[in-house]
């Protein structure tokens, strides 16, 4: 990853300012990009590209928000195409603008008011940008479960082979700030369950995904040499039917009730 200039709340790169914040808010600068990721994150990132020696040329993300994250890849990972898309429709920043017509024309490009469950409109997009193949999807959007299966169930097979897909803040719902009864996304499901369903696809299905990658911040999935259409996790999931009867399970559960026992013992001083 290319080498970052830091400062306490922001660092510097290609001459561009990225000023760290720990919130969404509805604004945007005009001397710097916000950018929603901490120095702990961005580290997370240097150190999966040097464990796994990727070096990606073509990225499509889901979530553009400042437009820091589309000049961090271009700028960091030195793309020949990138593409991103936002539900929202506000259109880019004037600091994004800047560095778009200085360093980011024929590169990067965005796409707003596409949502990242329109998987016509995405496909349209990677087509018509010439991203394919495509070696990297970043989720950086919604954060919400149901969008994220989504997007990656249609995504997924949309990548190279060896290629990787990385969905960000997969863990929200297990850190402090959201246990909180009244925190607004108090009544939306938790992602975390997303990455299980995932890692067992990889268990079973090592062809589809050979290998996972979890870090604090992010989960890395890369893509397999086979694909399978539809892609749809709960059906490529293997389960074997129960064999549990009646007998068969009291006769577990007395056995784990005595090792339980066992290991508990006091032990002889």
């Amino acid at each position: 990853m290319a080498q970052l200039e830091w400062h306490e709340d922001h660092f510097n790169l290609a001459g561009f300012t990225y000023r760290l914040q720990h919130g969404v808010t509805g604004d945007t600068a005009d001397d710097a990009f916000l950018f929603y990721k901490s120095r702990s994150q961005v580290e997370q990132f240097d150190r999966f590209l040097e464990e796994t020696d990727f070096r990606p040329a073509t990225v499509f993300e889901l979530g553009i928000w400042d437009g820091g994250s589309a000049a961090f890849w271009v700028e960091t990972l030195g793309l020949k195409r990138y593409a991103a898309i936002d539900l929202q429709t506000r259109g880019d920043a004037s600091y994004y603008r800047r560095w778009h017509s200085e360093r980011g024309e024929g590169v990067a490009r965005t796409y707003w008011g596409v949502s990242q469950t329109d998987a016509a409109a995405i496909n349209l997009i990677i087509s018509r940008d010439q991203l394919e193949p495509l070696d990297l999807v970043l989720d950086d959007c919604s954060h919400q479960l149901d969008c994220t299966l989504a997007s990656f169930e249609f995504l997924f097979s949309r990548l190279r082979p060896g290629g990787w897909y990385i969905i960000e803040d997969w863990a929200w719902a297990l850190q402090p700030d959201f246990q909180r009864p009244k925190h607004p996304w108090g009544p939306h499901p938790a992602m975390h369950p997303l990455v299980h369903r995932i890692v067992d696809l990889h268990g079973g299905r090592p062809d589809l995904i050979p290998s996972v990658r979890v870090y604090p911040d992010f989960v890395a999935v890369e893509r397999g040499p086979v694909t399978a259409d539809p892609f749809v996790l709960a059906d490529l999931t293997p389960r074997r039917a129960r064999p549990w009867t009646k007998v068969a399970l009291r006769r577990v559960r007395r056995e784990a009730g005595r090792v339980r026992r066992q290991v508990s013992k006091p032990r002889p001083s």
